[in-house]
């Protein structure tokens, strides 16, 4: 036998003020309520005068609070009780509460159905869209999201069907995509230089430096690369000594830079798998490479000498 599902509550109270909120705080609280039928009390707090007299005649306000506390029952919208008929199969549905209309996933389409289980409308992807996979729909308004994904891409829609006709074409509220970033293979082909080519990447590049006063003012060069570790990313010299740090974003996945060949600036791009950032670096070449000479290490820590202490007086 499979368990019983554990109360969240058996009995609540839920404030109202009678404002328009209180209709969702009713319909969040009985879902939460719903399987295993706990209970729910509205209450609703009248104001009283204090300068009133005990035997003071405050049924107006009674009725005011009552108002308030009736319009809530039954909190679960009628839409929501009624069974639509659907097509077997179907991947992801939302109930649109406000009409009595569900949205629904088919395959690679998204449809409304009527209450009688009719097709009302049908949006095909496109072109470019991966499957779609989730969907909500407002319950107040004629508007639904949808979630299409596939394996490199997420794409979140939100579609505003108020005043369109059956067959007409929704307004787009907004399109957000997430790329897939784990590796820099998967994000390479979006990647772009500022001026919209495409970015291309560089093991490691060769900057011009300042001139140097102690070496007849040539100027030298320096081999950089791309650095990371746990903590961020930085520039460092081909063989690995840090220079400058560039980002505080932790457990990096992939650090990479590149250069225009018309351009003394850098650009790197690096991602932690949820999110690429890009970062112009300039004025990379003001540094100065010069030699600090050398010393030579006796292979053993030197023996320090005894200072002698101060004589009395």
């Amino acid at each position: 036998m499979p368990d019983k599902p554990h109360p969240i509550f058996r009995r609540t109270i839920l404030a109202l003020n009678g404002s328009p909120s209180d209709a969702r705080i009713v319909r969040l609280a009985a879902e939460l309520a719903k399987p295993t039928k706990a209970e729910l009390v509205g209450v609703h707090v009248v104001e009283i005068d204090w300068t009133l007299p005990l035997g003071a005649d405050i049924s107006e306000r009674s009725d005011e609070a009552q108002l308030i506390l009736e319009p809530k029952a039954p909190p679960i919208n009628v839409h929501k009780l009624k069974r639509i008929p659907l097509p077997p199969g179907l991947k992801s549905e939302a109930r649109a509460v406000f009409n009595g209309t569900v949205w629904a996933i088919d395959g690679k389409n998204v449809k409304q159905y009527s209450g009688e289980g009719n097709v009302l409308r049908t949006m095909a992807p496109q072109p470019d869209d991966p499957p779609p996979i989730k969907l909500t729909a407002s319950e107040t308004e004629d508007k639904i999201y949808v979630l299409y994904e596939n394996a490199t891409l997420q794409r979140l829609r939100g579609y505003d069907f108020t005043g369109v006709k059956p067959g007409g074409e929704p307004k787009v509220l907004f399109e957000q995509d997430i790329h897939a970033s784990d590796t820099y293979a998967q994000i390479a082909s979006e990647l772009e230089f500022p001026d919209e080519k495409p970015f291309v990447p560089s093991p490691t590049l060769t900057v011009a430096l300042m001139p140097n006063p102690l070496a007849h003012n040539k100027p030298g060069t320096l081999q950089i690369r791309a650095g990371m570790d746990k903590e961020g990313s930085y520039l460092a010299t081909a063989d690995g000594l840090p220079l400058s740090h560039i980002s505080d974003t932790k457990f990096l996945c992939w650090a990479v830079m590149g250069r225009l060949a018309v351009s003394d600036a850098i650009t790197l791009f690096e991602s932690d798998g949820a999110v690429v950032e890009q970062f112009q670096i300039a004025k990379i070449a003001n540094m100065m490479a010069f030699d600090a000479g050398a010393i030579q290490w006796p292979g053993e820590a030197a023996t320090p000498t005894p200072s002698p202490s101060p004589s009395a007086t």
